[in-house]
C-alpha cells in the first residue's frame, strides 16, 4: 500500500470534514479545542476538586443527595449527623438516650461513671 506524501507542501482550500476519514482544517480543530476547553472549565466549576493531598474540595458549595454512610470513611448527611452525634448544648452533651459504652473509670467528680464502677462503689452501702 502506497501512502500519499505531499512532501512538506501545504494543503489549501480544504473543506470542513464530513466523514470520519476526511482531512480536517486548522479552524475545525481549533474550534473543537476551544469548545473542549470551555466544557472543561464548566465541568471544573461544577465538580469537587481533588487536591494533591488526596482530599476533595467542594469550594464552599453544598453537597446534596448524600446517602446515609455504610463504611467508616463515608461522608454523612446533616440528618444522619444530627440523629447520631452527641451535640454540645450550653456546655452539656445530650446523649439522646443512647447508651454510652467503653467509659473509663471516672477521674473527676463530674465524670460519667459506668454501671460496673457504680455497682462496685455501692455494693456494701447500707441504706437506713
Amino acid at each position: 500500500m502506497m501512502a500519499n506524501d505531499i512532501e512538506k507542501k501545504r494543503l489549501k482550500n480544504v473543506i470542513e470534514p464530513i466523514d470520519i476519514s476526511d482531512s480536517a482544517t486548522k479552524s475545525y480543530v481549533d474550534s473543537i479545542q476551544v469548545d473542549l476547553k470551555s466544557k472543561m472549565v464548566e465541568f471544573q466549576k461544577r465538580s469537587l476538586v481533588h487536591s494533591e493531598h488526596g482530599d476533595f474540595d467542594a469550594r464552599g458549595k453544598a453537597i446534596g443527595n448524600v446517602k446515609d454512610p455504610v463504611h467508616d470513611m463515608n461522608i454523612v448527611n446533616k440528618q444522619y449527623f444530627e440523629k447520631n452525634a452527641l451535640t454540645l448544648s450550653e456546655g452539656i452533651y445530650d446523649v439522646k438516650s443512647i447508651p454510652l459504652k467503653h467509659l473509663p473509670n471516672p477521674q473527676d467528680k463530674n465524670d460519667a461513671a459506668h454501671k460496673q464502677y457504680v455497682d462496685k462503689k455501692t455494693k456494701n452501702l447500707i441504706i437506713c
